[in-house]
């Protein structure tokens, strides 16, 4: 999501999470805030968080949207709204640790519930 620009980002959650069965998972790892200082040749978009990456000669190379936890936590709930729960990536849930990572899972809704 953090390479999906602002007009298209909350389309391609939904899309993605419209795959998902009752119970079912999808994780989403994104660059960090913190990456964004480590960025050369890049132009400011809306605020430090939201960038497009020079390509050094006049050109550009990429998008970028960097996130924190939180923020990204955040869109997601209020993109998908009360059929999801969003929760922090962890070894339990994910099998892996990261600060940017979310476990998203569809409620189960015959019990409005996440299946474990």
């Amino acid at each position: 999501l953090n390479v999906v620009p602002d007009d298209w980002r909350a389309d391609v959650l939904r899309d993605m999470a419209s795959h998902l069965a009752d119970g079912g998972m999808m994780i989403i790892n994104t660059r960090g805030v913190e990456d964004a200082k480590t960025v050369k040749n890049k132009v400011e978009l809306d605020d430090e968080t939201e960038i497009l990456i020079s390509n050094g000669k006049g050109g550009y190379r990429s998008y970028q949207k960097f996130f924190t936890h939180d923020t990204l936590s955040q869109f997601i709930t209020d993109t998908l709204g009360d059929g999801y729960v969003v929760e922090k990536a962890n070894k339990n849930n994910a099998g892996f640790a990261n600060s940017n990572a979310v476990v998203v899972r569809k409620r189960n809704t015959l019990r409005g519930s996440t299946k474990k």
